[in-house]
């Protein structure tokens, strides 16, 4: 018989004297009303139930050090490489983009910025844009 608590002001009535109360921070809940033996004092509180903040998954993971974590998922979390990495989250491998480059066979393949950037540069002794590099042989043309 409690009345219910909530962020407004409500009345109550005890014993024909009738009290102002409200729960503080506009919480709710249920007035409780103590009356304190050999004194004519009464407490009144504001009853609230309290929930249990669940843990964080992700504070606990087997994420890969490259990966993010983030609740969810069926085991409470799910793990996702990042940027230029690769993999199930739980490993993640550095991306090579020159693993798969289509440089000439005489140049040199340099990652770049992003994970599928590169740049093709023909060696030392050879001309071209990298794709295709020919031979630089200045004496062949010419009588040396």
């Amino acid at each position: 018989a409690n009345p219910i608590c909530g962020p407004a002001a409500t009345k109550v009535v005890k014993n024909k004297r009738v009290y102002t109360v409200q729960c503080g921070g506009g919480q709710r809940g249920r007035y409780v009303t103590v009356t304190l033996p050999g004194a004519s004092r009464i407490l009144t509180l504001c009853e609230v139930e309290v929930y249990r903040v669940p843990p964080n998954p992700c504070l606990h993971n087997k994420c890969d050090r490259n990966a993010v974590c983030r609740p969810g998922g069926a085991q409470g979390y799910t793990c996702t490489c990042n940027d230029d990495y690769q993999g199930d989250g739980f490993t993640c491998t550095k991306i090579d983009p020159c693993a798969d480059a289509d440089c000439d066979a005489n140049a040199v393949c340099s990652p770049a910025a992003g994970a599928t950037n590169y740049t093709c540069t023909c060696r030392i002794g050879f001309w071209g844009d990298g794709k295709t590099c020919t031979k630089n042989d200045q004496c062949e043309d010419n009588d040396c």
